[in-house]
């Protein structure tokens, strides 16, 4: 089974660390480089295993501090928002779409060397 380290092959992406959460998860924290593009993004959920999840900066909220969780549930993705307390309910989501979010998020956008890009958490 694929786990969280499996975007540290895709072109444009760094693994800058692994956390252990116990009990609760696994994550894998990336950097992106100037070599990550749209197809890289798309790579992201594309290739995202079962269970995992996708967090990053919503692109959409740039004066919120706002998250944008991608989920692969079967077949597809599953994305919900969520900030300081609270949570949106689970929507639909292709993957073209969850990687133009990536792909605008403010730290994909202009990459800072202290901070991760995006995370890939899988839950215990």
């Amino acid at each position: 089974m694929k786990s969280g380290d499996y975007a540290s092959e895709i072109a444009g992406v760094r693994l800058i660390q692994r956390r252990e959460l116990p009990p609760v998860a696994t994550v894998w924290d990336y950097r992106v480089t100037p070599e990550f593009d749209a197809d890289s993004a798309r790579s992201i959920f594309s290739e995202l295993p079962e269970a995992c999840e996708v967090c990053f900066f919503d692109p959409e909220k740039p004066k919120e501090e706002v998250y944008l969780f991608i989920r692969r549930v079967g077949k597809g993705l599953v994305c919900r928002r969520g900030g300081h307390g609270w949570m949106s309910g689970a929507e639909e989501e292709s993957v073209d779409h969850a990687a133009s979010w990536l792909l605008a998020s403010p730290i994909v956008q202009k990459p800072h060397s202290e901070f991760e890009a995006f995370s890939v958490s899988r839950n215990r």
